[in-house]
């Protein structure tokens, strides 16, 4: 099961990949790119910015919320985009 997780989430620099053992049959579960889907307060607040800084992903230069807006939404219907 490692190996199919570690195949999964190549490329990612963070990928939680949800795997279960069956009576010796291997099911997905899902794949989770953010903990708490990213929305989980980290208290105290500063310490959101302090460890923010430290991710040098550069697939998220921009703003996550507008790389996911197209399938979610239709192109007439806006989602509010959170302010840096």
């Amino acid at each position: 099961m490692l190996e199919i997780a570690e195949t999964l989430a190549a490329g990612h620099d963070f990928l939680r990949v949800d795997l279960y053992d069956v009576g010796g049959h291997v099911y997905f579960g899902e794949l989770t790119v953010y903990p708490h889907s990213g929305f989980d307060p980290i208290t105290p607040p500063e310490w959101d910015s302090v460890l923010g800084s430290l991710w040098r992903d550069p697939s998220l230069a921009h703003n996550p919320h507008e790389l996911f807006q197209e399938f979610y939404a239709p192109s007439s219907v806006a989602l509010p985009v959170a302010e840096r």
